[in-house]
């Protein structure tokens, strides 16, 4: 009897520390109440004793170890119980506890709801612990039946609600119980407070837009009203079967939301070549040297002449980017100032606009600055008279350490012989940019490792014929994209912009129709945005890449357009399916469509990038795991002028055939 009771104590115990971590440290609500969170309802369990088959609430069900009859008790496996009802069983280093059942883990007492029990009702049998079915009816306050014969055995429990009053209630359900690999998963969320309170805050566990393993998933939603109560965790399982009917990759090209990423392991594809387009003239003043500033000074000027060699004689286009961080000991601004030296009238209106200030992360600025850029169609105009000088731009102030980032397109209608010096400036706060001031300042230097001038070519457009094999990528950054080349007017020195950091891309995506676009940053971390433009539509939407946080691995693109006929933004797997998924596939009626991009390389990012080219229906199955991201509303303005009126007689800098040399190595450049 000694050595029985040792194999006993021994054996449970070895239970006890070598089960799953799952089960060996339970939730810190009350151990005596069973889970209920799962249990909506009547559960009802039917077996009949030294029988496997079983039956939960009609459903057949197989117990791998027989339920006994021993010593007069009808007893069942423990853990197969608990799993069959869904029950959280807790093993302790003491005891195993199941509701309100305890048992002691040397067998040394049983108890339900901290009183003794009937010893013998728990008892290990062929290496497991069994309980007597009355005893776990008693503990789960359920109702136990007996057949005429002793030998079958009905338990119905009904799930007792944990909660307290006016506590939030979590529900939703699925539009199925079984679903394919590569399949939506809908849910229809129907939570509720009791009070009617608004319930702003839902937190998932499990949830996936699709699944690609096999098994059981359980999914649970616990939601929080206004006041910060929360419910209790509602969960419900479905089973994803062996069927597979898309891909990791096919799925996110279908259903993924617009700025999620998703896994692509066949990068890097053949590469496009962009034919070059109308050429441009505008030129570009770009501020970024020195970067960190020291001092107060005069960072970068020019004198433009918008008058001259114009198509239209008198009027012209310019764009100013600067990029700098507060590097002195105290508060400062950056001013943006125009200057008129002539003695006849001119007038200058801001058309576009983006700007960040003040940030202490150089990824934030250029993506904001970008948003902000695209977003921004209404300008103001101001009238500079004859010498007179006007301030365009101003930061807010500038605390030591931080920057600021900006992108300015500017019209000027002046004379036709008329000029217009404009100047960047850091000035100590509370300097303005006044004449005297401006004059008693100093002109900085470059710091040698970033860039200022002044280059031609502010656009480069190019189009981008897609109706050949797919997917193919479209390379921006690299060495094959030639860099605008220009002048420090300051040191009269030639300057290369390394990355075209401020330049605006116009994309014309020909034959684009039932086309996915994505951008992969390849050459590190990345932040930025686009804006594309569906003319079918009449629409632009701008869009963040990517959502939140930063592209960091180069084989995650960044989804940007589903060119299917439908709007560009709201493509979450629920929208496609309303619209009708038949829409994104079907592309005999829509190959021809056109759509543009407008994409500007983002201040304090990487490059290159690739835009990669996705026809969905020329997809195989490619084994990865998918990673689905949040839908989010997208700003939507008008459709940006795409036309540049010339400034200057000077010929933008050539863009050559683009040929498939392999990625370059990651770098960062230098013209941020």
């Amino acid at each position: 009897m000694v050595k029985q009771g040792l194999v006993r104590r021994l054996t449970l115990f070895l239970l006890c520390f070598l089960a799953p971590p799952s089960l060996a440290q339970g939730p810190t609500t009350n151990p005596f109440v069973f889970n209920t969170s799962r249990l909506m309802g009547t559960v009802q369990l039917a077996f009949t004793l030294e029988q496997t088959t079983a039956y939960l609430n009609g459903e057949t069900f197989n117990f791998s170890s027989l339920p006994k009859l021993v010593g007069g008790r009808a007893m069942v496996p423990l853990r197969e119980f608990a799993d069959a009802l869904n029950l959280d069983l807790f093993i302790t280093a003491e005891s195993v506890r199941l509701g309100k059942l305890e048992v002691k883990k040397d067998f040394s007492a049983v108890l339900i709801g901290g009183q003794p029990t009937d010893l013998l009702s728990a008892q290990l049998l062929e290496g497991q612990i069994y309980v007597s079915i009355r005893t776990l009816s008693d503990a789960l306050e359920g109702v136990l039946g007996v057949s005429s014969d002793g030998r079958t055995l009905t338990l119905t429990l009904l799930s007792q609600r944990e909660g307290t009053v006016g506590q939030p209630q979590a529900r939703f359900s699925t539009n199925k119980t079984t679903y394919a690999q590569g399949e939506p998963v809908l849910l229809s969320d129907y939570s509720y407070d009791p009070d009617g309170l608004d319930l702003p805050s839902r937190k998932w566990t499990g949830k996936q837009a699709t699944y690609f393993i096999a098994g059981e998933q359980t999914l649970t939603l616990q939601v929080s009203n206004q006041k910060g109560i929360s419910s209790l965790p509602y969960s419900r399982k479905i089973i994803i079967s062996s069927e597979r009917v898309d891909s990791p990759l096919s799925y996110a090209l279908k259903y993924a939301s617009l700025g999620g990423s998703f896994p692509d392991s066949s990068l890097p594809y053949p590469r496009l070549d962009p034919l070059p387009g109308s050429p441009d003239f505008t030129p570009l003043l770009f501020s970024d040297s020195p970067e960190n500033v020291p001092t107060q000074g005069l960072l970068y000027q020019d004198i433009v002449y918008p008058g001259v060699n114009t198509a239209t004689p008198g009027t012209g286009r310019v764009r100013v980017v600067a990029h700098h961080v507060n590097g002195t000991s105290g508060n400062a601004r950056v001013f943006v100032v125009a200057r008129n030296p002539d003695a006849q009238p001119l007038s200058i209106r801001s058309s576009r606009l983006g700007e960040t200030a003040p940030a202490r992360f150089a990824g934030t600025l250029g993506q904001a600055t970008l948003l902000d850029y695209f977003a921004d169609t209404d300008g103001s105009t101001l009238q500079v008279g004859a010498g007179q000088t006007v301030t365009l731009y101003s930061t807010p102030i500038l605390a030591p350490g931080t920057g600021m980032n900006l992108m300015m397109d500017l019209e000027i209608a002046a004379p036709s012989l008329g000029r217009v010096e404009l100047s960047v400036l850091m000035l100590s706060d509370p300097l303005l940019p006044i004449p005297a001031v401006i004059q008693q300042i100093p002109t900085l230097p470059p710091d040698g490792r970033h860039v200022r001038g002044t280059f031609m070519g502010a656009v480069r457009r190019l189009n981008v014929d897609l109706s050949g094999p797919l997917p193919a990528k479209v390379v921006l950054g690299d060495a094959s994209d030639s860099p605008l080349q220009g002048m420090d007017a300051l040191s009269r020195t030639p300057v290369v912009l390394r990355g075209n950091f401020g330049m605006l891309y116009e994309l014309n995506l020909q034959n684009a129709g039932g086309v996915v676009g994505a951008l992969a940053a390849r050459g590190g971390l990345y932040k930025g945005a686009i804006a594309v433009t569906d003319p079918q539509l009449s629409r632009t939407d701008v869009l963040p890449l990517p959502l939140s946080g930063v592209i960091a691995d180069p084989n995650a693109p960044v989804l940007f357009l589903r060119a299917n006929g439908l709007p560009n933004a709201g493509s979450s797997a629920q929208n496609t399916l309303k619209t009708g998924l038949q829409k994104v596939l079907s592309t005999q009626d829509a190959r021809g469509m056109n759509f543009q991009l407008q994409f500007v390389p983002a201040s304090g990012s990487n490059l290159p990038i690739h835009l990669i080219f996705y026809r969905p229906a020329n997809l195989p199955f490619a084994p990865a795991q998918p990673q689905p991201q949040p839908s989010s509303p997208l700003p939507t303005v008008p459709p940006a002028n795409p036309s540049n009126k010339p400034l200057e007689p000077t010929a933008p800098a050539p863009v050559p055939p683009v040929v498939p040399p392999e990625d370059p190595p990651s770098h960062q450049l230098e013209g941020r």
